[in-house]
């Protein structure tokens, strides 16, 4: 009997290396797949323990599936052990005889404590406690030994007196042995699909590791190389791998790292870990990187991390470059605050002083002259502060674009009137101005802001007043395919080659010494270039010292031909006919509300009015019929947001248009905000209305 149970049990070790296909099918296999794939290969295991049994009578026979099966339910759990249990319920059942139901009782009893011993000691694989295997061995096969009471009563203690102690002393120690052999199979697996997933890991983190990253071999061979190296290379993988990662460094860099590389092995101290060199690129481009070098010693391998360092190092230049520039900023700030200082300090020095001889006992001649000195230093001073204004208007994007049509000859004739003006304040009526002009063709005619163009070239005109002393002033317009190039040219002090670009900064002169013979605060060219920008021109400046400058304003897209000017005057004058619609216009002033009645009378629409929020709200309430609401923003009382808010309380389909002094870039979004589905500014043009009128109805 003993002889029958080893060599069982022999055969149930050796089937057990079987258990190998459950971890490795773990890997292709979801949970619940691979629980039922462990469940029919531990069916067929058991098969195979009960095809060679010991007979100990005919129909009780004995094999070691009690084993198999507590410890499958220890260490698979209830699925693969119930899967297997009906497979040696079938068996044990299709080989009949007097023990059939013993040996059923022992298949139940033996999977039912292996899986309730598995939820009662869910820890033993962590603490590896043998004892347990043991424990779980004795309890299985003691209820075993009582499964004897299933047999026929007159075999029982036959049975009882021939196997009890055997299988109390053998079955506990079978599996303990069985136990331990997939307690090992197990960990073995579980090392090695550690050992996999870390090689996975390593390949993923090297293959996408943003740092360019190469595994080197004999100090220089490139083993293997990541797309990163790639792509800061140029080369494909198959270009490079077996190759010396040396190669494209260049010479004078290679010296040095091949230095320190020596310094390394030899284990000279003060050694620096990383490298920076340069390097050439598949495609000739010279680089920056820096190199890290660890060893993989049981590798015999080393790993080499790269970063580019050719941004960095631009960076590094472009900090340089901003902070020399910031140096000189602050230098130009402190001339700007030494200049500005001056220009308001002198005509406030003439105000504040005459103010002051005003209040003193003066003949009538000294007092006129007193007044004239004042009004003319007050203007002086207000021209400053228009101009830092202006400035600041025109770079925070909120000056207003007013486009209209106009000829050449009616700009420039406004112009020389200026000039003459200025001519004649500056003292310099000696000076010769002539206007240049196309001869015998009509003046072109042009589309485009009219008031900032003037006021561009009238700041040119005036600094080729103010810096000239002697000769002539022209100034004029060619024409260049669709484009018109402006300019004013003057015979003056001229402007040094490296100052060409910096006038047109603000608050830079080209000479802002103490010593300076003109005067102003530098914002005149300023000005003009954010106008030319405005304009969508482009503006420079040709000059030579002490022979002269050209400044040259060139505006694209703005030539109107004769006929296109007649389509667009057909356009914009057609009225829109609103004889069935009725308006309400908010105002408090009635100049206002007279002006939009006389514009829209034109168009048969019917007109309401109110000079108050509360009052428009009532006649809403009394004229269900109104389409629309021209809303003020700015009365007294209840402002036009709130009022807008009240009425859509009222109506709340009635749409409402902000009608508004208001100009600034994000008022429109304001309006739209408070529930308004349009805005018009002031002043409130008669095509533009009629335009966004026809927009709202629509």
């Amino acid at each position: 009997m003993i002889l029958s149970l080893i060599h069982n049990i022999a055969l149930l070790l050796t089937v057990s290396m079987l258990t190998d296909f459950f971890w490795k099918k773990e890997e292709v296999l979801n949970p619940i797949q691979n629980k039922i794939f462990i469940g029919l290969m531990l069916g067929v295991i058991v098969i195979i323990i009960m095809l060679t049994p010991w007979i100990f009578l005919p129909g009780v026979i004995f094999d070691t599936r009690s084993v198999l099966l507590g410890v499958s339910g220890f260490f698979f759990g209830w699925i693969p052990a119930l899967i297997a249990a009906v497979f040696a319920i079938t068996y044990r059942i299709i080989l009949g005889g007097e023990g059939v139901y013993m040996g059923i009782a022992v298949i139940v009893f033996s999977t039912g404590i292996g899986v309730l011993w598995r939820q009662i000691k869910s820890d033993w694989l962590t603490k590896r406690n043998l004892l347990e295997l043991y424990l779980l061995g004795l309890v299985i096969h003691f209820v075993m030994v009582g499964c004897i009471v299933f047999l026929p009563a007159d075999r029982r203690m036959e049975v009882f007196r021939n196997i009890a102690l055997p299988v109390l002393l053998i079955y506990p120690v079978f599996t303990l042995l069985f136990g331990v052999v997939l307690r090992n199979r197990k960990r073995i697996w579980g090392t090695k699909r550690a050992l996999r997933e870390s090689e996975d890991r390593f390949r993923v983190f090297f293959e996408n590791n943003s740092a360019p990253t190469a595994i080197i071999e004999d100090d220089t061979t490139l083993s293997t190389v990541n797309e990163a190296f790639c792509r800061m290379t140029g080369y494909e993988k198959e270009e490079i791998i077996g190759t010396s990662w040396t190669r494209q460094i260049v010479p004078e860099d290679l010296e040095r790292l091949v230095t320190l590389n020596q310094a390394r092995h030899s284990g000279q101290k003060d050694v620096p870990v990383k490298y920076e060199f340069s390097y050439l690129t598949k495609s000739g481009e010279r680089r920056q990187t820096q190199i890290s070098i660890a060893d993989l010693r049981e590798l015999n391998r080393k790993i080499a991390s790269f970063t580019d360092l050719t941004e960095i190092k631009l960076t590094e230049k472009q900090l340089i470059k901003a902070k020399e520039s910031a140096e000189q900023s602050d230098r130009l700030k402190s001339s700007f605050l030494a200049s500005m200082s001056h220009e308001l300090r002198t005509p406030l020095n003439a105000i504040i002083g005459f103010s002051d001889m005003l209040t003193l006992d003066n003949d009538k001649v000294d007092m006129e002259k007193f007044g004239t000195i004042i009004n003319q230093n007050g203007v002086q001073l207000l021209a400053i502060i228009e101009s830092i204004f202006e400035l600041a208007l025109l770079q925070s994007k909120n000056a207003k674009m007013d486009v209209s049509f106009f000829t050449c000859d009616e700009l420039f004739h406004q112009l020389s009137q200026t000039l003459a003006v200025e001519l004649k304040n500056k003292k310099k009526n000696y000076l010769e101005t002539e206007y240049l002009h196309i001869p015998f063709m009509p003046s072109p005619l042009l589309n485009c802001d009219k008031t900032k163009l003037m006021q561009l070239m009238a700041n040119l005109l005036n600094n080729a007043i103010k810096y000239t002393e002697r000769g002539k002033i022209e100034y004029g317009y060619l024409i260049n395919n669709k484009n018109i190039l402006f300019f004013v040219r003057d015979t003056g002090i001229g402007i040094p080659n490296d100052k060409l670009d910096i006038i047109f900064e603000k608050f830079r002169q080209v000479d802002d010494s103490h010593t300076r013979l003109y005067g102003g605060v530098g914002l005149g060219l300023s000005i003009c270039k954010e106008i030319a920008t405005m304009l969508n021109g482009k503006l420079w400046v040709e000059s030579s010292i002490n022979v002269g400058s050209t400044f040259y304003l060139e505006l694209s897209n703005v030539l109107v031909e004769e006929t296109e000017l007649v389509k667009l005057s057909n356009q914009t004058m057609s009225i829109p006919d609103f004889s069935n619609k009725t308006i309400l216009i908010v105002d408090d002033l009635d100049d206002n509300i007279f002006l939009l009645k006389k514009i829209l009378e034109s168009t048969a629409a019917k007109t309401l009015s109110a000079k108050s929020g509360q009052a428009a709200i009532q006649k809403v309430v009394d004229n269900p019929s109104i389409d629309l609401v021209l809303m003020d923003i700015k009365m007294p009382g209840m402002d036009g947001f709130i009022a807008t808010a009240e009425i859509h309380k009222v109506n709340p389909g009635l749409p409402v248009v902000a009608q508004t002094a208001y100009a600034m870039k994000d008022d429109e979004e304001n309006a739209i905000t408070h529930g308004c589905v349009g805005y018009i500014s002031k002043p409130i043009g008669r095509e533009e209305l009629f335009r966004k009128l026809q927009g709202f109805f629509q």
